[in-house]
């Protein structure tokens, strides 16, 4: 027999989406996509970095080169399959980033300068296949691809003279970060979703840097890494790491199906569907209640199948670790 569910949406408002130590999927999001479905989505990532991870001594006559953020494309992308050319703007925050955790509706003020601005060209199909490739054993066909982002000299000088000085603001984490709070990475130009692989490994190498300061000294250039993702240890320093990040969703669901939706209240959409959107919080709850009403009737039941059958649901996926993974 069939027995109706009677489906309603929740919106959950909040998941977590800090990136933390071991993270199994760490990720920056970044850019907007507009949907007749959903509304409209925008990610925006809030982070800060660290001290470079081992002992630094620059000598006292070396001088800042350039200092650049380097983002990692982890080829995930959601949204339109048009334009191809996305770009952001980078900000820097007014407020110090605190570990306590930060969720999907966080925000933290930024200055409304924009300081820098990255861009990249993202084919949805060169993308996909680009993940198939990635997920065989086979590694020789993997493909990388960075964002490289140059950022104000004066951020650069800063650092420098700290290094210099051997500055006690290198070896206390909260000094540092209440010096060099961090960036918010903010859509510009956006009709897509797309994720960035913070992650790193000790040694640092080209393919994992995060910031960048490029300096010469007698005529030679060199450079230091500031990682911006957190670390369970530090074997060479011994300095507590506890970079923070995140990525904030916000959401505009008006002209959607969907307007009108509050947080942790039962709604039904006005076209009648079911919506299942990660990342953003959306989920189906089903109503059993005529299920179990069914089954008080009756003595000694066995049950030897059941099926639940949809016919009009949709999902969405803004991939992010936690309660967000997959869609």
């Amino acid at each position: 027999m069939d027995i109706p569910l009677y489906p309603s949406v929740i919106n959950f408002n909040t998941i977590l989406t800090q990136n933390v130590a071991g993270d199994a999927l760490a990720r920056f999001l970044v850019g907007k996509v507009s949907d007749p479905r959903f509304g409209s989505i925008t990610a925006t990532t809030y982070l800060n970095f660290s001290p470079p991870l081992a002992a630094v001594a620059p000598d006292a006559s070396a001088t800042a080169d350039s200092i650049v953020m380097e983002l990692a494309m982890d080829f995930y992308a959601y949204g339109s399959r048009g334009s191809p050319n996305q770009t952001f703007e980078v900000h820097e925050l007014l407020d110090t980033l605190n570990g306590l955790g930060y969720y999907s509706s966080n925000t933290v003020p930024y200055s409304s300068t924009t300081i820098a601005t990255g861009s990249i060209a993202i084919d949805p199909e060169t993308f996909a296949n680009i993940l198939i490739a990635k997920a065989d054993a086979d590694t020789s066909n993997d493909a990388r691809l960075k964002i490289q982002i140059k950022l104000p000299n004066s951020l650069a000088q800063s650092l420098m003279q700290d290094m210099i000085d051997n500055s006690t603001t290198l070896a206390d984490f909260n000094v540092f970060s209440g010096k060099y709070k961090g960036f918010a990475l903010v859509p510009k130009n956006c009709d897509k979703i797309f994720g960035m692989d913070p992650t790193i490994t000790i040694p640092m190498t080209a393919a994992n840097r995060a910031m960048v300061l490029y300096y010469s000294s007698g005529g030679v250039q060199n450079h230091f890494d500031f990682p911006n993702i957190p670390r369970r240890e530090q074997p060479v320093t011994g300095l507590v790491n506890n970079v923070v990040s995140f990525t904030n969703f916000s959401e505009d669901r008006t002209g959607s199906p969907l307007d009108g939706i509050q947080p942790y209240t039962d709604f039904k959409p006005s076209n009648g569907y079911a919506y299942v959107q990660a990342g953003a919080g959306l989920a189906t709850k089903l109503d059993f209640r005529d299920f179990y009403k069914y089954v008080d009737t009756l003595n000694n039941v066995i049950i030897n199948s059941a099926e639940l059958i949809t016919n009009n649901s949709i999902t969405q996926g803004l991939c992010k670790q936690h309660s967000a993974s997959t869609a």
